[in-house]
């Protein structure tokens, strides 16, 4: 997430060049420019969404639910991750179990586990 107006690059420079090298990374542009010209370059460049400030947290917040649904790699849903040590993590569930004991979660503490488990597992591949 960056905003178009920035010092030394504008964000649709940032946006062209992340998508160069990254298709599938996640980009929402958050940027006080609101005209259609301004929203339909944004996402001519790929971005996966454009929000004009002034915006609520609570819509911010929705579009990036949105945007992570939307996008094909969604480490959030339909995932069961087995861990070292006999652990294992069922996002669906909200639940999960270490040596044979069960274990219940919330939604925001699968989400962070399923996404730290993310990271690492890409920095593991390196």
């Amino acid at each position: 997430m960056f905003d178009v107006i920035l010092r030394k690059i504008d964000g649709y420079t940032i946006c062209d060049r992340v998508r160069e090298q990254d298709k599938d990374i996640l980009i929402i542009m958050l940027t006080a420019k609101s005209t259609d010209e301004y929203i339909i370059y944004g996402l001519r460049l790929c971005a996966d969404d454009y929000v004009a400030k002034t915006f609520s947290v609570a819509q911010l917040t929705l579009r990036i639910k949105a945007v992570l649904r939307r996008s094909q790699n969604n480490i959030f849903d339909n995932q069961t991750i087995h861990l070292r040590n006999d652990a294992c993590l069922d996002a669906d569930n909200l639940s999960g179990s270490y040596k044979n004991k069960t274990l219940a979660f919330t939604r925001k503490k699968i989400d962070l586990l399923c996404y730290l488990n993310s990271q690492y597992q890409c920095h593991a591949s390196r």
